[in-house]
């Protein structure tokens, strides 16, 4: 049997067709609620491999939404990639569905940890993109921590023509839940992040706050707009907006939306001269300089005016007084980019930011192809 999902309009609102989806589905057994049993990653390289989506940040694309998960990169099609169950558990969904390939969902009982009362709940978890071919268990099947359950599928029918990655979420429900994507971030609010999760269990740590070179899959056109090299701490990553055409530099620990855990927000705009908004106002301005190359720049303590209408597809803390630094690479008619911090962020790691920053130049470009 074959499932379809349909995304509707443009919420991504998710309809699961099939026998028997509408019936109820079983309860399960609650004897292993409180399991002793350890929790582990789905893959091997979950801790430090790549990602391209992650969850709560927003995209418009195949489907169009919040992530509700992480997604997992494969560096090499060629590499068989086993997929691991992540706690006790009891498999409720193993299909092909439209949009996956291959899924399976288990719903799990994690050990409870004290020190996380929101860990003592049962939840189930979406291991997507598999390869219906190698699935290890069925409906109705009993896992343990570490139990290959199936393989990861290659683009194409195995994948539903998705690139070969693993989308791995987890809900706060019994229910088979399919769906990717939600329409607003407040129906993330059933979904754990998976790094929250994992750090329950002291899995993945903390995070890092050391800075490390900004290096992930982005949009072409995000490049081709912010043509910058920077180090972030390594518990961040970006999101691209393509609205606005901004970068959305986020916490990637934490509940919500990745706009919701903004740290730092970068614009852009073309002119002659540092330009500033009608719509804030300005409380001080200080000229100096940032990056490798001692760009000039201006630094602004502005606040948005209280008539003005809160900023569209922006973090909250933009309608709040915050710091503003705007820098360019060469005089004249040419780019300046716009790095606003929120408020709440420590001034010495934005600092640090600011002094690593590095605009890629074609004679840059021109090094790395020779």
């Amino acid at each position: 049997m074959k499932l379809s999902i349909v995304a509707i309009g443009v919420f991504g609102g998710i309809l699961l067709f099939g026998a028997g989806c509408s019936g109820t589905l079983e309860r399960l057994d609650r004897e292993i609620v409180d399991s002793k049993m350890p929790v582990l990653t789905p893959v091997e390289n979950y801790t430090f491999g790549a990602r391209y989506k992650r969850f709560g940040e927003f995209f418009d694309d195949r489907f169009r939404g919040y992530h509700v998960g992480d997604d997992l990169e494969v560096k090499d099609e060629k590499t068989t990639v086993a997929v691991s169950s992540i706690a006790e558990g009891r498999v409720t969904f193993a299909d092909w569905v439209e949009g996956y390939g291959g899924v399976i969902v288990i719903n799990h009982a994690a050990p409870c940890r004290e020190r996380f009362p929101e860990s003592c709940q049962r939840v189930s978890a979406v291991y997507g993109h598999l390869n219906t071919q190698t699935f290890q268990v069925h409906v109705g099947d009993d896992v343990v921590p570490g139990q290959t359950i199936g393989y990861l599928g290659v683009q194409g029918p195995q994948t539903d023509n998705e690139r070969s990655h693993l989308h791995f979420s987890i809900y706060r429900a019994e229910d088979v839940r399919l769906a990717g994507y939600v329409a607003s971030p407040t129906a993330l609010v059933d979904y754990i992040n998976p790094r929250t999760f994992f750090g329950w269990h002291g899995l993945l740590g903390g995070g890092d706050d050391d800075l490390h070179k900004l290096s992930r899959l982005t949009e072409p056109s995000g490049r081709d707009v912010f043509p910058l090299e920077m180090s972030i701490p390594g518990s961040w990553d970006v999101e691209w907006i393509s609205s606005l055409e901004a970068w959305n530099l986020y916490d990637t620990r934490g509940a919500g939306s990745a706009r919701e855990r903004s740290q730092i927000f970068i614009r852009y705009f073309d002119a002659s001269s540092f330009l500033t908004l009608q719509t804030v106002t300005i409380h001080s301005a200080t000229d100096l300089t940032v990056g490798d190359k001692h760009y000039t720049a201006r630094q602004y303590d502005i606040e948005k005016k209280p008539n003005v209408r809160n900023f569209v597809d922006q973090p909250s803390w933009r309608n709040e007084r915050h710091i503003v630094t705007d820098f360019r690479g060469e005089d004249g008619f040419t780019r300046y980019f716009v790095m606003a911090a929120n408020p709440s962020l420590d001034q010495k790691v934005y600092d640090r930011i600011l002094s690593g920053i590095h605009i890629v130049t074609e004679d840059d470009q021109s090094e790395h192809t020779d």
